[in-house]
């Protein structure tokens, strides 16, 4: 049973009352058909036109349906107010949804019938009228053929779709209840009074409901639309990043490995030109201590004649002075060879430490370019396998974008032509679309920051060497 909140549908409020009401009003037509046949009473037709009142009729049938409300059947609950006045909080939501219409309605309703109720004179003639009912159905045919789509065609799909079991449940007791103002003159203005207003109501009320359903689900699929293509532009802006990411570690990756081959035949060029240097200065070292050593033996030689040699007059005396000097200049000329000597000796030692440390400069460098190359390479490698698993996901974060996209367009036109539920299906799929574009996305984000990372500490790692 309803409750009395204003915000309440009209069909459901109208589906509540026509089920309690069915049960009885069947049973009413039937036996005032029936006594109508017979003159029980002398005044039945006046007895029937105030029975026949909306609002006695209303009350009538809401004290019958009393009676099949549950009755102690539940020992756990008791009977509310809530429920014994749902059938008027229904009644309320229906005249809260249509009072309005039903006003304008009875205005054009009185102002035809009453020319018919009192036998007043028509004010056109009949040719007239006739003609104004043919331009009616003219104006109506091609305003449902040729007019707009939201305009006709969409509210009455919208309205069979959706409302097509209410209005089954109330033609139900309707299509006998139209019978009653054959049999009474009294309820023929009642009746077309009631039917153009309930006509105009729920017209404008189903145009307004189609409305703004039509509304809800455009800025729905539109917003699920923008949202996925923006997935899908990020994610091929984040892949993009990473192709870049990806070809600057290959290129790292190859200037390392070429500084690699450098190193294994410069630096052994150099280490070669310093040992060559090294065993150049040794050669040069060796003539002078040779030179040296006969210096050495001719001044044992000449000191030896010396002394075996007497002196006997000053002639004799000159010529060993003589010799005495060529003794000390051959001395001095040894010495002068000799520090020479020990000079290109020294010479040779440093050429030759240089090569040592060429060497271990060389093995230490050839040892870093080797490890360098290979954390390129696997850098690389591992750079390269990210960008490759990415892939599937930028482009599932574009079929996505496409998707939500033409999902958005079908939910808009079929919520045009009036297919609410199909729509919504639409709306799901869209939702479902963009939300696999953001987790496409986000994926390639992912990859997108661990080649950037991979690129980073590769360089941070080539900058603090082995």
């Amino acid at each position: 049973m309803t409750s009395s909140n204003n915000n309440e549908d009209l069909f459901p409020a109208l589906e509540s009352l026509s089920r309690l009401i069915v049960p009885h009003i069947k049973t009413a037509i039937f036996v005032a058909l029936v006594l109508n046949q017979f003159t029980v009473f002398p005044d039945f037709n006046v007895i029937l036109s105030q029975v026949s009142s909306p609002l006695i009729l209303i009350v009538a049938l809401y004290f019958g349906g009393i009676w099949t409300l549950p009755n102690g059947q539940d020992t756990k609950s008791t009977l509310s107010w809530k429920i014994l006045l749902g059938p008027f909080f229904d009644f309320k939501t229906i005249s809260s949804r249509v009072g309005t219409y039903f006003k304008v309605g009875s205005l054009m309703s009185l102002a035809y019938y009453l020319t018919l109720y009192y036998d007043l004179p028509l004010p056109f003639q009949p040719w007239v009228q006739y003609m104004f009912v043919g331009i009616t159905v003219s104006v109506s045919a091609a305003a449902y053929l040729f007019a707009p789509i939201s305009k006709i065609y969409g509210p009455l799909r919208f309205c069979y779709l959706e409302h097509a079991q209410t209005y089954w449940l109330v033609v139900n007791w309707w299509s006998l209840t139209a019978i009653v103002p054959f049999f009474s003159a009294t309820l023929l203005p009642v009746f077309g009074f009631c039917l153009i207003s309930v006509t105009v109501g729920t017209w404008v009320h189903i145009y307004f409901a189609y409305r703004e359903k039509v509304r809800t689900i455009a800025w729905t699929v539109s917003e699920n639309a923008a949202r996925a293509k923006a997935a899908a532009e990020e994610a091929r802006d984040f892949g993009t990043m990473a192709k870049k990411y990806e070809e600057q570690m290959v290129n790292a990756a190859a200037e390392a490995r070429r500084d690699a081959v450098l190193s294994n035949s410069v630096k052994l060029t150099d280490f070669f030109d310093s040992a060559s240097r090294a065993w150049a200065a040794l050669g040069e070292a060796t003539a002078p201590a040779e030179d040296a050593v006969a210096q050495a033996q001719r001044v044992i030689a000449s000191a030896i004649i010396c002394e075996e040699t007497e002196k006997v007059d000053d002639k004799q005396k000159a010529e060993n002075e003589r010799l005495a000097t060529y003794f000390r200049q051959s001395a001095e000329t040894a010495h002068e060879r000799a520090r020479e000597t020990v000079a290109l000796l020294r010479a040779a030692q440093a050429s030759v430490r240089s090569s040592e440390n060429a060497a271990r400069q060389d093995e230490v460098a050839r040892r870093h370019a080797e490890h360098t190359a290979e954390s390129a390479s696997n850098a690389a490698k591992a750079v390269s396998d990210t960008v490759a698993s990415i892939q599937d996901a930028e482009r599932r974060a574009a079929w996505a974008g496409g998707a939500a996209a033409r999902r958005a367009e079908e939910a808009v036109t079929m919520a045009t032509n009036g297919e609410i539920e199909e729509a919504k299906k639409a709306v799901a799929a869209s939702e479902s679309a963009f939300q696999a574009a953001e987790e496409s996305a986000k994926i390639v984000r992912e990859g997108m920051e661990a080649a950037q990372r991979g690129l980073q500490e590769w360089l941070q790692s080539s900058r603090h060497g082995v």
